[in-house]
């Protein structure tokens, strides 16, 4: 008896999900991204998403705050080198 079709779709459907968390474990494991900021203005703004906000590295609302935060500064060096 020849599997049908829908007996394949399990298990092709779990090696593809495997595959993508693996790629994705790879690159949540890879170097932090620097945000575009010297590391002295990374350190400060890490301290204030763990400390002040409570957000422990490595989960998603702790990026969303490095993201924002680092936006903001940036934002504010553009303005601070204007004349």
């Amino acid at each position: 008896m020849e599997p049908q079709p829908s007996d394949k779709f399990p298990r092709y459907s779990i090696l593809l999900a495997v595959a993508v968390c693996l790629s994705n474990e790879g690159c949540a494991s890879a170097a932090p991204p620097n945000h575009g900021l010297p590391p002295e203005r990374l350190a400060q703004l890490r301290n204030i998403c763990t400390d002040t906000m409570q957000l422990p590295p490595g989960y998603s609302h702790f990026e969303d705050c490095m993201d924002v935060l680092s936006e903001t500064a940036r934002r504010l060096d553009r303005t601070r080198a204007q004349p």
